[in-house]
């Protein structure tokens, strides 16, 4: 942390199935120089999308929705419905991202596919807010709410919510720059299922336990053909899987620039890591710091920088 330059950090390690270690390191910001505990809360960047497609799950699992039934049939996605290709959208292509659509619209512009629906992976988080949209629809409820009655409430996870809340108090970290400078933080006032959690290590290792429990999800994303990402990598319902010499893993990295996080688990071996870092750097040391918990190689962290260094 010290030579990556990285304030603050939130870990929890998982081993046979329980959180056995958990750790706040440094500082939440380099201002007031409050340090980092376990109830601190973070933004989850993209770790937001596992949760998500886990509560998705359990609609497919009680058939209130059909993976590959063109979401149209649920709800009339306007931003997209006026290019044919729209109809084409399933659940299914969005949670292993073959929607076809770019990860973000540009500001002002309309939203358009990139690719045909199914024809290739292309990460994209407007296919997570469509499928956000089509679930409010089905449930008849906003998003934080289906997925804190879902998730968040049955598993204890107080300090978790895609909505910032007052409860959070002033115990949360900052964003920073690359050089360690505080920026200002966003409060989700809305819920975005793509980027807005807010949550700490300690909640976010208890749902990735209660996911590595859920037999029947497992089973389910075995079986999941997936989307092909690069060797050893592809994407299964709504996460990343990779074939590592520990076994196979699912995994999934958090980017919302100053904020960034990391998740792996095992699901043959019931052990899994996440962590969290207030810094623009926070990447840096995943391999280092996977090491001192997982003897294994990292596919998905190999392809992150080279992603990087394009």
């Amino acid at each position: 942390m010290q030579k990556e330059n990285i304030p603050g950090l939130s870990l929890a390690y998982i081993k046979d199935g329980k959180i056995q270690e958990q750790y706040a390191l440094g500082v939440c910001s380099t201002t007031s120089h409050t340090a980092v505990n376990d109830s601190t809360v973070f933004s989850a960047a993209s770790l937001s999308k596992s949760i998500f497609a886990w509560a998705v799950f359990h609609l497919i699992e009680t058939r209130q929705l059909n993976p590959d039934l063109p979401l149209y049939n649920y709800y009339a996605y306007k931003d997209v419905e006026a290019d044919a290709r729209y109809k084409l959208v399933t659940a299914r292509m969005i949670l292993t991202h073959a929607s076809g659509l770019p990860n973000w619209r540009r500001r002002g512009s309309p939203l358009g596919f990139k690719y045909n629906p199914g024809q290739q992976f292309s990460y994209s988080g407007e296919g997570f807010v469509w499928l956000s949209k089509v679930i409010e629809k089905i449930t008849g409820k906003e998003t934080e709410a289906y997925i804190r009655e879902t998730v968040f409430k049955p598993l204890g996870m107080q300090h978790t919510s895609y909505v910032w809340q007052t409860s959070f108090g002033k115990n949360y970290a900052l964003p920073h720059t690359g050089s360690g400078q505080p920026e200002e933080k966003y409060f989700p006032a809305g819920a975005n299922v793509a980027h807005s959690l807010q949550t700490t290590a300690v909640d976010y290792g208890t749902f990735l336990v209660a996911m590595l429990q859920d037999k029947k999800f497992m089973t389910a994303l075995q079986a999941d053909t997936g989307m092909m990402v690069a060797q050893r990598l592809s994407w299964k319902a709504g996460l990343g899987y990779e074939q590592t010499n520990h076994g196979p893993a699912i995994w999934q990295w958090g980017d919302n620039d100053t904020f960034k996080a990391f998740v792996v688990a095992y699901p043959g071996k019931k052990e899994g890591l996440v962590y969290f870092t207030n810094s623009f750097n926070g990447l840096k040391i995943a391999k280092d710091l996977l090491r001192l918990f997982i003897n294994s190689d990292q596919p998905a962290l190999d392809w992150l920088e080279e992603k990087a260094g394009k």
